[in-house]
């Protein structure tokens, strides 16, 4: 079982500061790209840069190292994770905006239909009584690339 979402994150990409020819996923064509196996984003990369020289490794720690050491040009998962690499690396920047939705929400142990809807019912107050917002811009607020609380939090489902 799921909750409601929580977060909609969309498929971006992470390059390095100083990269000036990937601006947007169709500049991906041609390029050495790095995604994590097996992951929908790599399946992403696939189908909206059909010509990208896609790497594939087990993790987006490695794909970020392959793109420091020149073996890719860029790294392609989710706008939330690569944010968190150009937090805290100023060699690294985000571009392009998103290329797909990626909603997020809170895994239990299926059939669990009872936590479901309390874990629901907590993200539904948190996002009405403005806690989610206050939490959103603590942690992720300052965040370059990432949409402003706001934005974010109007993306979502509506509440009931």
């Amino acid at each position: 079982e799921f909750s409601r979402p929580y977060y909609l994150a969309g498929q971006s990409i992470l390059v390095k500061s100083d990269n000036t020819t990937i601006k947007t996923v169709n500049d991906l064509n041609g390029k050495k790209v790095c995604s994590a196996q097996g992951s929908t984003s790599e399946k992403n990369v696939i189908a909206k840069a059909p010509t990208a020289q896609l790497t594939s490794l087990t993790t987006y720690s490695a794909c970020v190292s392959a793109m420091k050491d020149g073996r890719v040009e860029a790294v392609s998962t989710d706008d939330i994770i690569l944010a968190g690499f150009a937090a805290t690396d100023k060699t690294l920047k985000l571009v392009g905006g998103t290329f797909t939705t990626e909603a997020y929400g809170i895994g239990m142990k299926k059939g669990k239909v009872d936590l479901q809807k309390f874990v629901d019912g907590l993200l539904t107050d948190m996002i009405k009584d403005g806690r989610w917002e206050k939490l959103y811009n603590q942690y992720l607020g300052q965040v370059p690339g990432l949409l402003p609380a706001k934005d974010a939090l109007a993306a979502l489902p509506a509440t009931s």
